[in-house]
């Protein structure tokens, strides 16, 4: 307990300077979200103005109700956000100790993971930014650790626990339904000789799951007209990802937004369409283009997915440009690392936690490389390759060790 005490209160302490250090307590750097929360604490309702039009689900829920939450009982401070938003980011290492704890054998796997978590820079840096990574990183690890408890006790509390955290997921990060999907698919062959069992827990973590999501989903159908909708962004982030000049990011190499390229003949019918028919029309456009050029949106694919696991040249393009280079050197030692880790404790990997932290990592990359990838989509998984890094980490001192002795 004392040892996790120090964990939080480290990982606390980094966020907090670096906050300072950066001036984000000063002057907070604001995103959509704020308008949103603004419109939400003036009466307007959950809403962000776009392309001419108001948006009804413009993002997912928890973040913008979290920010006006806040700001409700605060006189709209920044600074208690970003406090607690340090404190949930610290958290992150904790998280990360307890799913190490229900995965790998040794212990110090999860610690050493912890630290690695605490010390990430890019957590540490959004934590003190009003920006919704450090509630994503949160909801993801909270879905994580969830179905590997119910893995270990497959029983209604923890299914219904498995299920709650699948529905914030939802609410916070939507390719967690990839995830959820693999979870419940690993649940199953787990308990494929306890059929009983098996129905009973995946039925209790769905209905909670849903019961979670659905009045979201029945306040988007009443306001749009169309059920079920998570958000109505998705067909502008799978039009980012799939067009003649997209890059594979939300930007192009040269720092302009993806958007500026969107055809004239598209921009004109814009002005005239609202939040619902926007969706359709670029989702008909990204279609469009996978339907007539198949092999570019295959490779498209690919390369998005290579961009996920590595960076691309759009990638730091908003900050200073020694924090690319230095996060490339320390993001190619997490990697290398994790990739002998994987090595080390391949055994591990045919068990069914193994495969829902494995999992976990793939599936979302799989389902956001459909989209557009960013750095920031990554880091809401990275915690997993912190894991694995440190499993490699200790593998390779213990081998060290070990040819010293002999």
């Amino acid at each position: 307990m004392k040892r996790a005490f120090m964990l939080l209160g480290v990982a606390f302490g980094f966020r907090l300077l670096c906050g300072i250090w950066l001036g984000h307590f000063q002057h907070p750097q604001l995103w959509e979200f704020e308008e949103m929360a603004n419109n939400l604490l003036a009466g307007r309702g959950l809403i962000r103005h776009q392309m001419g039009a108001p948006y009804y689900a413009y993002v997912l829920p928890v973040y913008p109700l979290f920010t006006a939450a806040v700001y409700a009982v605060t006189a709209h401070s920044h600074t208690a956000i970003l406090l607690i938003q340090c404190l949930i980011g610290a958290f992150a290492a904790i998280q990360v100790k307890v799913i190490g704890e229900l995965v790998f054998e040794d212990p110090r796997v999860s610690m050493l993971g912890a630290w690695l978590t605490a010390l990430h820079p890019p957590l540490i840096l959004f934590s003190t930014r009003l920006h919704s990574l450090t509630l994503d990183v949160f909801a993801l690890l909270w879905v994580l650790w969830a179905w590997l408890r119910l893995l270990r006790a497959p029983r209604t509390t923890t299914a219904f626990h498995a299920g709650a955290a699948g529905g914030f997921a939802l609410l916070s990060r939507g390719t967690a339904l990839a995830f959820l999907a693999w979870a419940a698919t690993v649940t199953a062959w787990a308990l494929r000789h306890q059929a009983l069992r098996r129905i009973q827990v995946l039925a209790v973590a769905a209905l909670v799951s849903g019961a979670v999501v659905l009045p979201w989903l029945i306040r988007n159908a009443i306001v749009l007209d169309r059920f079920p909708v998570l958000i109505t962004t998705t067909g502008q982030s799978l039009w980012q990802g799939n067009n003649p000049n997209s890059s594979g990011s939300g930007y192009l190499p040269d720092g302009r937004s993806a958007l500026d390229t969107l055809p004239q003949h598209a921009l004109q019918k814009l002005k005239d369409l609202d939040e619902s028919g926007q969706d359709r029309l670029f989702r008909d456009e990204a279609f469009r283009f996978i339907r007539e050029h198949p092999r570019q949106a295959f490779g498209l694919y690919l390369k998005k997915l290579r961009l996920f696991w590595w960076a691309g040249p759009q990638t730091g393009l908003k900050y200073p440009h020694h924090y690319r280079i230095l996060y490339g050197i320390y993001y190619a030692g997490v990697a290398a690392l994790a990739v002998i880790g994987l090595w080390q404790w391949r055994l591990l990997w045919c068990r069914p936690p193994g495969l829902l932290l494995i999992g976990f990592a793939v599936s979302i990359s799989l389902l956001q490389s459909v989209y557009y990838v960013e750095g920031r989509h990554r880091w809401g998984i990275e915690p997993v390759l912190l894991l694995l890094a440190a499993a490699g980490l200790l593998g390779c001192l213990n081998k060290a060790r070990d040819h010293a002795a002999a």
